[in-house]
């Protein structure tokens, strides 16, 4: 997944990068897909959209790191620890060794549970567009608010941190002079570059702020139920089966015991 956010912050108080200002998003031209909400819409009416953040899609996954790594050093007799038993029983050679072993091993056990925690501070992190205000209000990983006019918002792709060139919709806040980045966030999804979901997202957002809810809500058929809640375990595995598996029954079957496993771990 990508960190960028969530365990780190993105990289602000500097000018747009080549790549930012040729990908830039126009608030008044509609994008090459027609738009979709993509399983992110929490709310929509006539004065608001909210919308989940980047990280909700692949929420579940760190902890359920944790859970292996937990299984793996305390519930087996497999390394470190069985190692540090071998090592311990010859004190003079292999002292330095488990010592070193251990503080490994407490580091990773810290690390994971810093990340555990980042991960479930909060269900979520909404992002709220104001059609009446035209305001845009973005909920901080520190539980307070940003709010920026829409109009001001500078809209580009920037890529994604993970493993692969995939990339996202991201929204600048602008210093005074209109260059300077001093804040960002992103919208829900990340796809490869030039991918439709990506422009489908962001058009469906776009045309919520700049024509209405009316032709949207007839594409809207289902709303996430976390608005005053938690995720439910049932609709954790709907969503991410769907979202894995795009609604194939056959690799759903086969991704099952994964597929509820990382549910649980949303739930969690």
């Amino acid at each position: 997944m990508d960190i960028a956010g969530l365990y780190h912050k993105y990289w602000v108080n500097r000018p747009h990068t080549k790549d930012e200002i040729g990908d830039h998003l126009s608030l008044s031209e509609p994008s090459r897909s027609e738009p979709s909400h993509g399983w992110s819409v929490i709310k929509m009416n006539s004065t608001f959209l909210e919308c989940t953040d980047k990280f909700y899609e692949e929420k579940g996954y760190p902890v359920i790191c944790f859970s292996a790594f937990f299984y793996i050093c305390f519930l087996t007799t497999t390394p470190p620890f069985s190692l540090i038993t071998d090592l311990w029983s010859d004190l003079l050679e292999g002292i330095w060794m488990a010592a070193v072993i251990m503080s490994m091993f407490f580091s990773l056990f810290f690390l994971f549970g810093w990340m555990i925690y980042r991960e479930t501070r909060y269900t979520h992190y909404p992002i709220r567009f104001n059609r009446r205000t035209r305001k845009v209000h973005v909920f901080r990983r520190d539980g307070t608010v940003m709010i920026e006019d829409w109009d001001k918002l500078y809209f580009t792709f920037r890529k994604h941190g993970g493993l692969f060139t995939d990339v996202e919709v991201c929204a600048h806040r602008l210093a005074d002079d209109g260059e300077t980045v001093l804040e960002t966030f992103a919208l829900p999804w990340f796809r490869g570059r030039g991918h439709p979901d990506l422009y489908a997202q962001w058009e469906f957002v776009r045309r919520y702020m700049e024509e209405g809810p009316e032709e949207l809500a007839e594409r809207l058929e289902i709303v996430m139920p976390i608005a005053d809640r938690r995720e439910t375990l049932s609709h954790g595995f709907r969503r991410f089966c769907v979202i894995s598996t795009g609604g194939n029954p056959i690799p759903a079957l086969l991704f099952f015991p994964i597929n509820f496993a990382v549910s649980i771990c949303r739930w969690i």
